[in-house]
């Protein structure tokens, strides 16, 4: 007996290269001292392979200097601009799904004249360059418009997942 059956896989990838985002998220991190810049949880210790300057202005390696979210704002943050800048390349699995159909012969038993069963995901990866740690690329913060490229602490993308069945008597 040959069993004839359909299964069914398919997967969208979106790719971006290029382009920046303004990023509130990201300065917003680093405001609360858990940015990547900020030293994260290192705060109280000192910053790894930093130096400071001795009084005959040579560089030494510090290993007692600890690092101040204060002095980090108030020295770096405030006189780098274009700091929450990121890169806006992306690649995306927008959506992925499988199904199986099966065939008349094994339903024989059963009383469907039809079965499809599958599942799928939606937003299931995204990469995004070392720089963009922060954000989904595509994030809207305006609303409903073509403005792009600004992200004001916008709420994460949807990532869901689901079963599809299908069945006809």
């Amino acid at each position: 007996m040959r069993y004839e059956n359909l299964c069914q896989n398919r997967g969208l990838f979106d790719v971006k290269h290029g382009g920046v985002l303004y990023s509130d998220t990201k300065s917003l991190v680093d405001f609360v001292g858990t940015g990547i810049e900020t030293g994260g949880p290192r705060y109280g210790q000192p910053f790894p392979n930093s130096v400071y300057l001795n009084a005959a202005g040579q560089s030494v390696p510090n290993t007692t200097v600890p690092y101040s979210v204060y002095n980090y704002f108030t020295s770096v943050i405030a006189n780098t601009p274009g700091m929450n800048v990121v890169d806006a390349s992306y690649i995306k699995m927008r959506s992925a799904n499988i199904s199986y159909t099966f065939s008349k012969a094994q339903l024989q038993s059963l009383p469907f004249g039809a079965l499809t069963i599958g599942v799928f995901g939606n937003n299931l990866f995204l990469w995004t360059p070392k720089s963009n740690a922060y954000v989904d690329p595509e994030v809207n913060s305006s609303g409903a418009g073509n403005e792009q490229g600004f992200d004001f602490a916008a709420n994460p993308s949807v990532r869901n997942y689901g079963i599809n069945l299908k069945v006809s008597f």
